[in-house]
């Protein structure tokens, strides 16, 4: 895992460019997100099909600003055939056996750092799925023409920021990927048992993201730049956002 965990961040990191400034030129364009290729692409995930179970889970995305509802197994990126198939693939089975088989809380440093990095990937994923779809129409409101073509990122944000200040997120999203030690994010991951026997998922752009599992009866809650001198103050401040939003 740790050879092709390096060899996928090495591919991020020259890549970055390449990538962020196609992407900037162009929201729709099909290319692997992780290293710019554009030959043998393939549909990634932005929440991993294991998370959810494809048969049974009939949860959606709820998107804030058109509430036009989406399925997690609709929900994909372009990636290259070896991106996705093996090096994405390592590091999400790495994840799962780690749930699997280890206690929650019990994870080492290097295996928290893991848990961080693949958490991250799922927001770089969910920024691009909303930069990559555009607004098309409310749930309940008539089609606007003009609003047509705008990408979904931007409305979420109620236009609140400039267009290059979102892209500037979602570059800083990727970066994040280039790093492997995570010790200053280590505090703001907290990690729950649950009994519960159904996915729930919710999360802020470039602010949290709460994602629970029952398959392996494991809960996290990440904040993406919040830091907390000691790990209470982030279980602290997650529960109350999850009895706000759950």
């Amino acid at each position: 895992m740790n050879i092709k965990s390096r060899e996928l961040r090495h591919k991020i990191r020259r890549s970055q460019s390449l990538v962020m400034d196609a992407f900037d030129k162009n929201h729709k364009i099909d290319i692997c997100f992780f290293c710019g290729s554009v030959d043998g692409l393939t549909k990634e995930h932005v929440i991993p099909q294991w998370v959810f179970d494809e048969k049974k889970e009939v949860g959606f995305f709820n998107n804030t600003a058109n509430d036009q509802p989406q399925k997690y197994i609709q929900s994909t990126i372009p990636a290259c055939e070896r991106c996705n198939n093996v090096l994405l693939s390592c590091i999400e089975d790495y994840v799962k056996s780690l749930l699997e088989e280890r206690e929650s809380g019990a994870y080492s440093e290097s295996e928290l750092d893991v848990i961080i990095w693949w958490l991250q990937s799922i927001e770089f994923k969910l920024q691009v799925l909303d930069l990559r779809r555009d607004f098309l129409k409310h749930k309940n409101g008539p089609f606007i023409p003009f609003l047509k073509d705008i990408p979904l990122g931007i409305m979420r944000n109620h236009a609140s920021n400039e267009p290059y200040e979102i892209l500037r997120e979602v570059r800083a999203a990727r970066r994040d990927l280039i790093k492997k030690k995570k010790s200053r994010k280590r505090n703001s991951l907290v990690v729950f048992e649950t009994t519960n026997q159904s996915m729930h998922f919710f999360h802020k752009t470039s602010q949290f993201i709460f994602l629970e599992m029952p398959q392996v009866g494991i809960a996290f809650f990440f904040f993406f730049h919040d830091e907390f001198p000691a790990a209470r103050d982030a279980y602290d401040k997650a529960m109350d956002l999850i009895k706000k939003f759950y």
